[in-house]
C-alpha cells in the first residue's frame, strides 16, 4: 500500500476517504468479513479455541468478533469442527468505543465436547455426531461444555454479546454506557443443569436485550442507574 504522504494532494484525500470507510482492513483477501467494512474488528477469530487474555481494543467497527464458520481449509477441510469448539481462555480483556459490537460472537457460540484428539492428529472422527450443541444419532444428548468469559470490561459501544450462544457464562463482567449492555438473541439451558448465564457482574446505563429459547439465569449481579431489562427481545422479529 502506498503511504498517503507520497501521493499528490487530490489522491491523498481519496485515499483518506477509503481508510475512513473501510477501517483497518486489507481488501482483496479471502476473508470478506474481516478484511472489508462488513465486519472489521480489532480481534477477528475463526476459531473459538484461541486464548484471549488481557487484550484492549478501541475505536474499531467491532472489538472482538468470533465468526467460526466453515469446515477448515486445505488438508484439514471437512475433518475438523471449526463451527463449534470448546472456548479457549477468555479473560480480562477491555473493549470500548466500537461502532457496532465490542464482544461479539456470531458463529461457533455453543461450545461442545468433541472427539478431537492428538491421537487423531487433531482431527474429529465424528463431526456429525459431536460438533453440535446436541449429539445426533444417540438420543440427542446435550453435548455442551460450559465455559465462563471472565472479568471482561465493555463500555461506550452499541452492542455487547451474541447472536446465538449456549453454555457460555459472563462472569465478573462489567458493561456500562452502551446502547445494549448485553445483546443476545437465542440461548439454551446449560448442560450442567444449574449454571447461570450471567454471574457476579455489573451493568449501568443501557439496555439488557435478553434472549429466548431457554431459561436465562442472572446471579449475584448489580444493576446501576439507567438499566432496562428487555426479555425475549428478538422474538418474532425475523432474520437480521
Amino acid at each position: 500500500m502506498t503511504p498517503t504522504s507520497f501521493l499528490p494532494p487530490s489522491s491523498r484525500l481519496a485515499a483518506f476517504s477509503i481508510y475512513i470507510s473501510t477501517g483497518c482492513t486489507i481488501p482483496g483477501t479471502s476473508n470478506t468479513q474481516a478484511d472489508t467494512s462488513n465486519n472489521q474488528a480489532g480481534i477477528y477469530n475463526e476459531t473459538a479455541a484461541n486464548d484471549l487474555i488481557g487484550n484492549r481494543c478501541s475505536n474499531s467497527f467491532n472489538g472482538m468478533l468470533l465468526q467460526a464458520n466453515g469446515q477448515g481449509r486445505g488438508s484439514v477441510y471437512g475433518k475438523v469442527c471449526t463451527n463449534h469448539l470448546a472456548l479457549g481462555r477468555w479473560e480480562g480483556s477491555t473493549f470500548h468505543g466500537h461502532k457496532r459490537f465490542s464482544t461479539y460472537t456470531m458463529g461457533g457460540s455453543e461450545p461442545p465436547h468433541t472427539d478431537q484428539s492428538l491421537e487423531d492428529n487433531g482431527y474429529n472422527s465424528n463431526i456429525a455426531g459431536t460438533c453440535g450443541a446436541f449429539e445426533t444419532g444417540s438420543g440427542g444428548e446435550d453435548n455442551g461444555a460450559p465455559v465462563s468469559v471472565l472479568n471482561n470490561v465493555d463500555y461506550d459501544n452499541i452492542f455487547v454479546g451474541h447472536y446465538t450462544a449456549g453454555d457460555i457464562q459472563h462472569r465478573g463482567h462489567t458493561s456500562v454506557d452502551s446502547n445494549n449492555l448485553i445483546y443476545w438473541k437465542e440461548t439454551k439451558n446449560f448442560a450442567d443443569g444449574c449454571a447461570s448465564h450471567i454471574s457476579d457482574a455489573y451493568y449501568e446505563r443501557g439496555t439488557m436485550a435478553l434472549p429466548d429459547q431457554g431459561t436465562f439465569i442472572i446471579q449475584d449481579t448489580t444493576f446501576g442507574d439507567g438499566v432496562l431489562l428487555e426479555a425475549n427481545h428478538h422474538c418474532d422479529v425475523g432474520t437480521t
